[in-house]
C-alpha cells in the first residue's frame, strides 16, 4: 500500500517537473523572440 502511494506521489512529481519545464521552455521560446 505505501508503495503505491510513494508511486503516485513520484508520478505527480514528475508530472509537476514535466509542466515546469515546458513553462521554462516557452519562457525561453518567448525571451529570444
Amino acid at each position: 500500500m505505501a508503495e503505491a502511494a510513494s508511486d503516485a506521489e513520484a508520478a505527480q512529481k514528475a508530472e509537476l517537473d514535466n509542466r515546469t519545464d515546458a513553462l521554462d521552455n516557452f519562457s525561453i521560446v518567448i525571451f529570444i523572440e
